[in-house]
């Protein structure tokens, strides 16, 4: 087993809980929202916070977290 399959998670993204370990090393381009996937998500939501855990979801969706 390398490093990263026997670590014990010890730095995690504070917004969505990733693990770092699982970060590192990852070349791929980060992907944006489009203003009209941002609108949609405005307008499904009812609240800040619905809206904000929305678009988190959308984005972790299409960069594959």
């Amino acid at each position: 087993m390398n490093e990263k399959e026997t670590h014990e998670c010890t730095a995690c993204c504070p917004t969505c809980y990733a693990c770092i370990w699982d970060m590192v090393g990852q070349q791929k381009e980060w992907v944006g929202l489009t203003d009209e996937e941002i609108e949609q998500i405005y307008m499904d939501t009812l609240n800040f916070q619905q809206n904000a855990r929305a678009l988190e979801a959308k984005l972790k969706e299409k960069n594959g977290y």
